[in-house]
């Protein structure tokens, strides 16, 4: 009955592509990189530190809705 059957199993490679979590703490890394390089006076555009923690910002919202 029903379609969740506890003897179906997914393996972790998949469970891991799935799951947003570490492409969005990907994301947020690359931005505190970013907004370290923009600190030390390295030559980064300005936008790239905000529109890269917007991202993670929607994507974890969008992660809590489903």
């Amino acid at each position: 009955m029903g379609g969740l059957s506890p003897s179906v199993t997914v393996s972790r490679v998949r469970r891991w592509a799935a799951d947003p979590l570490p492409l969005l703490a990907l994301v947020a890394a690359a931005g505190a990189v970013l907004a370290a390089l923009q600190a030390v006076g390295a030559v980064t555009p300005p936008w790239q530190v905000p529109a890269l923690l917007g991202v993670v910002a929607a994507g974890l919202a969008l992660s809590g809705s489903t």
